[in-house]
Formats: structure tokens, C-alpha cells, sequence
């Protein structure tokens, strides 16, 4: 019944396929595969993931899972269905490898053990901006909250300390490049606030970034929309 736009979601045109989805919440994860350069068109693979943290508007930029692996092919990769952006935003994958035809000689290598790494494999990977794990009852409580958010021109970042503890927060852009260090100091116990001001750095663009708090024991992430 809705109205559907396509969204572009990768770089390299009608060389990437098999792609297998996941979501939850307002985050989705697309994993797909793409020709390795340099190996001949389809004749070596990559498996790629890109995600969206806005229930698929915008989209970070692909990342290669397999990049590394150099001994042997993959194949036939399949994302778990769902994942949790309110724990450690882990997702987990299956794919096969050391494989020149995805099916016949996928079982044959492993029947027969030749060459050694042909086997089902499962994998884990972590998204960034929801892969910093939120404890439910932490030891120190920061209660990080972002007014207003959306940002039109200025908020106010609060925390609460329930013990003197030395801070750190920092901005991070969807793709998880750090934008700017907005504290490093020792807080004492009790409530802060920080402002964030648009006015004084025109550097930042409309879309999502991520606010990140650290301190010797807990870290939390909290996601902040610039919408000028």
C-alpha cells in the first residue's frame, strides 16, 4: 500500500548482489556481495555490510567484512533476521568459502576436506553507533540526555554523576569518524551540562551523528539529528 523510493546503498553499481536484510528499531543492516578488484569479475567475493540508523533514508557508507581473507572464496552469505540496537548492536552472518561453484563444489570441499578451510562459518560484526553496549544498572549512573533533539542551533548535553569520575565526550559522524572532542575534564558528583553550538562551528551538516560519554568504568551513546 505506501508509496515506495528506491535508496541507493552502495558504491559500485550493478557489480554488488545477494543481498540479505536485517532490523530492528529504527536501524537496518543490508549484507551483500561484490567482485573482489583485481581478481576478475565474479570469480573471487567480498562480502560487504552498509546500515542505516533512520529506518532506511540515509545510509553509511559500505564496509568490507572480508577484506583480509585472502586463502580462500565466500559464498552464499546469509544475515541473522533481527538485531538489537539497544544492546551491543552486534549482527551475525553464515557464509561458506573456499568454493569455486556455490553449490556442487562447496559440498564436495567439505565432504572432502580439500582444501582445508572449506567449511560453514559464523560471523559476528558490530555497527557503529550502536555497538557500545548500554548497561542496564551500571555502577556509575550518567543519565545522558541531548535538549532539544533535533539540534536547529543549540542543545544542552546533560549527565548525571553519582560519584566524582573524570569524563570524556566526544562526536562521531554515521560512519563512525570522530567529528569532535566536546569535554576531557574531571566532573565532580552531581548534575552537568555542556552546550554544543552550531553557531561556532559551521562544519556540521544536517543529518545524524552520535554523542558518545566515557569514563574509567561505562561508556553510553546517545544519537543527536542536526535539522538546520
Amino acid at each position: 500500500g505506501q508509496p515506495c523510493t528506491e535508496v541507493g546503498l552502495t558504491t559500485s553499481g550493478a557489480e554488488c548482489f545477494y543481498p540479505t536484510i536485517a532490523a530492528n528499531g529504527n536501524y537496518v543492516v543490508v549484507l551483500f556481495g561484490h567482485p573482489r578488484t583485481g581478481t576478475g569479475q565474479y570469480t573471487f567475493w567480498d562480502i560487504y555490510y552498509n546500515y542505516s540508523a533512520d529506518n532506511g533514508t540515509t545510509w553509511s557508507t559500505p564496509r568490507n567484512l572480508t577484506g583480509s581473507i585472502t586463502d580462500h572464496n565466500n559464498c552464499l552469505w546469509q544475515i541473522a533476521k533481527r538485531l538489537n540496537p539497544n544492546g551491543n548492536g552486534q549482527f551475525f552472518f553464515v557464509f561458506g568459502s573456499a568454493i569455486t561453484d556455490p553449490m556442487l563444489d562447496l559440498y564436495w570441499n567439505i565432504i572432502n576436506g580439500t582444501p582445508t578451510r572449506a567449511r560453514w562459518y559464523v560471523a559476528r560484526n558490530e555497527v557503529f553507533g550502536i555497538s557500545i553496549e548500554k548497561k542496564s544498572a551500571p555502577p556509575l549512573k550518567h543519565n545522558l540526555t541531548i535538549i532539544p533533539n533535533p539540534v536547529v542551533k543549540s542543545a544542552l548535553i546533560s549527565f548525571n554523576l553519582t560519584r566524582n569520575a573524570f569524563v570524556r565526550i566526544d562526536m562521531y559522524d554515521a560512519t563512525g569518524r570522530l567529528i569532535k572532542t566536546l569535554t576531557t575534564d574531571n566532573f565532580s558528583a552531581g548534575n552537568h551540562t555542556i552546550t554544543f553550538d552550531l553557531k561556532s562551528d559551521e562544519r556540521f551538516s544536517d543529518g545524524v551523528y552520535f554523542i558518545q560519554m566515557k569514563t574509567d568504568d561505562y561508556q553510553a551513546v546517545e544519537k543527536l539529528i542536526i535539522r538546520r
